[in-house]
């Protein structure tokens, strides 16, 4: 490792109410990693709590770890981690995942990249259920619902005849 300083921070979503930054102090002294959580979102400041502080110096890392994106799991206190890395060379990228907490660091994924290509966690999965929308409607009347069997004919059932225009 050589003397340069890296500062790095990365903002993520929490159960789409509350922001996670998680920061990266990285230099010869200290391999800290220090996750922060919302605790309140005004309309003009954040009030941030520590939520996770990570040594990396306490795992067995090959390279220096620079987190691009993660995705907190707050029941667990661990994070999933999207970083990039060069070996010493400084020619070959590898794109890794890994799962960071307290007391655990494990690599679950690792590809080299080409030099450009940015590897990124999703942090928003929609969900597949709707929301209803309440009814704008004023009237206290109750709608009725009509259903029309096969022999039953509705107005928008019925078929106008065509007019055609007369020649001249």
């Amino acid at each position: 490792m050589n003397d340069e300083h890296e500062d790095t921070a990365v903002l993520s979503v929490v159960r789409d109410e509350q922001l996670s930054v998680l920061h990266q102090y990285l230099h010869m002294f200290s391999l800290d990693m220090k996750i922060w959580m919302s605790n309140s979102i005004g309309t003009k400041e954040v009030s941030w709590g520590e939520f996770l502080v990570v040594d990396l110096g306490d795992f067995v890392i090959g390279d220096l770890v620079n987190v691009v994106s993660f995705v907190l799991n707050v029941e667990n206190r661990a994070a999933v981690c999207c970083s990039t890395s060069k070996d010493d060379s400084e020619e070959d990228s590898t794109a890794s995942i890994f799962i960071i907490g307290e007391n655990i660091y494990r690599h679950v994924y690792g590809e080299g990249i080409i030099d450009g290509s940015w590897p990124h966690l999703m942090n928003y999965v929609p969900s597949s259920v709707h929301i209803l929308k309440k009814s704008t409607r004023k009237s206290k009347r109750k709608r009725i619902t009509r259903r029309y069997g096969p022999d039953d004919t509705s107005s928008r059932s019925v078929k106008e005849p065509k007019v055609t225009p007369k020649a001249k």
